[in-house]
Formats: C-alpha cells, structure tokens, sequence
C-alpha cells in the first residue's frame, strides 16, 4: 500500500504549483524536448537501470544469436549474399555501419543503446500527440521502468531497431489523428513506409497506421477541407510506394515472408500441444514479403496470421507454463496500465479523433501482447515487442493526473518527480528495487560461446560461427569487455 501511494500521491501535489500557456506544437522545442527526453530515458537503461532487471548477466543474447553476428559481420563486409534470409537488412544496418569501426559485438550494442533512445522519443511523440509536451516527458522516463522495454539496451539481436521502427510507426498514425494536417499525413506515410522495411511483421503495425492516415486526410484539419483531401492523401500514400520499391534492396531473395516467421505450430508442440496438419493454414504462394509480392496479396495474408492464430487452444490459456510467467510479468502491470488510462479518459473525451487515433494505434501491441503471453511464454524479447503501449499510457495517465496540460513549473517537477521514481530515490512500485520485480529470462550463452571461438578455446561449428568471428576485433570489444 505504501508504494501505491508513493505512486499517486506526488502526481496530485505537483497540481499544486502553476501551469505555463498552452502547448500549440512548436518544432523546435517539441523535437528537441523528444530527442533529449529519449537520449536521457536511452542511456539511463543502459548505463544504470538494465542492471536491476538482470539476472546473472550484464547483456542479452538469444539462442540465434550466431545469426545475427554473422549478418551483422556480411553486411559490414558487404557480403549481401550471406546475409539471413529471416530479417531485413534494413533492421542490420544500424549494428553494421557501427561494425565497421568497432566490431561486431560493439556494433549490435551500439544499434541497442541508440534504438533505444529512438523507442523511448517514439513514445514521447505518441504521448505528445495525445496529451501534452509533460506526457510525453513521463512516457519517455517510464520507459525506465518496463523491464522488457528498458533491457533492449544491452540486448544484441535486432530486436532494438525493429521494436523502435514499430513504436514510430504506430506514433505517427497517432500525429496524424491530432494535427490533421498535409505534413502529418506525410508523417503517418513515412512511418507506415518504415515500419514495412524494418520486419515482416510490420504489415500488422503499418496498416493500423495507414487506417488512421487515411482518416485524418479525409477529416482535415478543423473544419471540412474537402480541397485539400487529394493532397493529404497523395502525402500519405507516396512515402509508403517508394517504401514498397526499396522493399527489393532490403528483403533478400528468397527472403522469409510473414507467413514464414509464424511458428505457432512448433511452438505448440514444444509446450506438448499437437496440432494437427490439416488445421495448419494454407499459405498462398510463398507467402508475402514486402516490394517483392503484390499488395493485393495482403487479405489472404492476414487471412493466414488470423488462421495461425485460431490454433491456440482455449484451454491453452490456462495452461501452468502461460500462467506461471504472466503472473511475475504482466499481470501487475494490468491494474496500472488500466488505472492511467482510466485517468486519461475523461480528458480525451474532449478530442475523440485522438482517442480513435490511440486506440487504433494501440491494437497491434495488444494483439501482440496475446502472442507473446500464450505462445511465447512471456519471454522478456517477445513482451518488448508489445510493451511500448505501457509507457504511453503511464505517461498520459500522470499528466492527466498532474494537470500537466500546460507547460510551466508544473511540468518541470513533475518531470522530476518521474525521473526519482524511475530510478528509484523516491521509493515506489515503479522503482527498478520493488518487491514485485523479477529477473527477466534472458541468456548470453551463444555470445559467451563466441567470444570464446575468437579466443581460439572453442572450434567453430560451422560457417556462421566463422563469419561471426571475423567481425570480432582482434582486441576485444571495449564496450561489451567493459560490461561484463
């Protein structure tokens, strides 16, 4: 009960002091308060509050992560062919131009810690969008505070960029909703646009996005703008064809399509759940991968993940290996995460365009969130990928409480207040120390093992542990040595 008030209570005193004019969106102020907040919310994880979230290790592997070293290594090298056929090179570019300088190992570290900071001012610019400048402060700092989402600052798989690309995405759709503008339909555009190169999986957040784009160009900005609906809707759509003619330079042939990365069959059968062949969907060609199928191939696809899907049994949901881990990671966050969008309500009421726009943006991550619950067993990477909804709504939730609607004194303490209670000086349930926590799973075995190939104490098992060792730098690696 103690750390419930610590949570609440700081939020009503900060009403106490003024509140500055309004907030109309300034660029410069609003894009440098996005990119410091997110810089500041980026490195802190890295630097200081992934530790409290992590068991036994200092940095995040996966058991594929000899794919991802080696990728990283060919793309660095230039060697397009030897690149996986299971994710976008777009995803690997960060780590490799990082590569080149620093090695391999640094390189997936370096792409983590930046992503991060990108993730974090990606939900800052959703909040923005649907509160105020001082929501999206708090949602950038809370960021600090959702394990899943804070510790892909040390995790070395392209996980980081991909998870960023899709809270961007899913913000801009969000832009669009408030402003209604050419330029924020432009936005939506190239956030849609985005999220398609990243990953295979980003169809399932760029047409939300794109939903939302279409109706804020068809709505306008204030009143009826019937003249400006052909532009609006050119500046939306243009940035997502030439997304889909660079489809081709970042998707490899023969590259794994969207039905293709749908595992719930093998999942299944790992948890002792037989499905049978007959009830598998049926894939239409080899399935769709962006700039190289048709895009109206897209209804049979979703008809596919909707099929894949319905394999999970009901009584699945219940099952001990789902409960279990739900209970130690998402369940104490269903009554905070619904108590902050509660709070939030009353106020979007106000501008139900930016609630529609919240709410359609939200869908993927919730659905998401099922995914990884009940197939994936709540592991850390798989939440990460559903979790950055969470901070959004802590954020708008404690602005809306604190009636940060204006700038001011107000803002800046709360802005505080957020920050002592993330990394944990004023004790509270969202402190990185509370009683709550859990370690995430996570491994770093196969990093482990590879830096012990480089070292020469381990044979290299085949190809990709080979490749993978070329971009280690013969000196070691300064900033992931320095971790561990």
């Amino acid at each position: 009960m103690v750390l419930w008030t610590a949570l609440i209570i700081p939020w009503i005193l900060v009403r106490l002091l003024p509140g500055g004019r309004g907030e109309e969106w300034r660029t410069g102020l609003d894009l440098s308060v996005l990119a410091g907040v997110g810089a500041v919310s980026g490195l802190l994880c890295w630097a200081w509050l992934s530790a409290f979230y992590l068991d036994q290790t200092s940095l995040v592997g996966s058991s594929d992560f000899r794919e991802y070293c080696s990728s990283t290594t060919a793309l660095a090298e230039e060697q397009w062919s030897a690149f996986t056929r299971n994710r976008s090179m777009l995803a690997a570019w960060p780590s490799a131009l990082l590569a080149r300088r620093w090695g391999t190992l640094d390189g997936l570290l370096g792409s983590a810690v930046l992503s991060t900071c990108v993730m974090s001012s990606a939900t800052a610019l959703w909040a923005r969008a649907t509160h105020s400048r001082g929501a999206a402060i708090l949602a950038a700092l809370a960021v600090g505070s959702v394990a899943p989402l804070c510790i892909l600052s040390r995790t070395l798989t392209y996980y980081p960029p991909i998870i960023a690309a899709l809270t961007l995405c899913a913000a801009t759709g969000v832009v669009a909703m408030r402003w209604r503008s050419a330029v924020a339909c432009l936005i939506a555009g190239l956030g849609a646009g985005l999220a398609l190169l990243v990953d295979a999986r980003g169809l399932a957040w760029a047409l939300p996005t794109l939903g939302l784009g279409m109706v804020a160009a068809i709505r306008g900005p204030g009143r009826w703008h019937a003249r400006g609906i052909p532009v609006r809707l050119a500046m939306l759509v243009v940035p997502v064809w030439l997304s889909f003619s660079l489809g081709p330079q970042v998707y490899p042939e023969e590259a794994s399509s969207l039905e293709g990365q749908l595992k719930t069959v093998e999942d299944l059968r790992r948890q002792g759940i037989v499905v049978e062949n007959h009830k598998r969907p049926v894939t239409v060609g080899k399935g769709y991968v962006w700039g190289r199928s048709p895009i109206l191939q897209i209804p049979a696809t979703l008809r596919h993940v909707a099929a894949d899907g319905a394999l999970v049994p009901q009584s699945h949901r219940t099952a001990p290996q789902v409960v279990g881990p739900r209970s130690l990671r998402v369940d104490p966050w269903i009554p905070v995460a619904l108590g902050a969008f509660l709070v939030a309500v009353p106020g979007l009421l106000r501008r139900p365009m930016v609630l529609l726009g919240t709410m359609g943006a939200a869908l993927p991550f919730v659905l998401s969130l099922d995914s990884a619950v009940v197939v994936k067993q709540s592991h850390s990477r798989f939440l990460a990928n559903a979790m950055p909804l969470l901070p959004v709504l802590l954020g708008v939730g404690g602005a809306s409480l604190a009636g940060l609607g204006r700038g001011g004194p107000r803002t800046f303490m709360a802005a505080i207040v957020a920050l002592l209670m993330v990394v944990g000086a004023i004790p509270s349930w969202l402190s990185p120390s509370a009683t709550w926590r859990t370690p995430a799973s996570t491994s770093d075995r196969e990093l482990l093992r590879a830096q012990a190939v480089a070292r020469g104490e381990l044979q290299a098992r085949d190809g990709s542990d080979r490749s993978c060792v070329r971009g280690l730098t013969g000196d070691g690696s300064r900033f992931v040595d320095w971790m561990y």
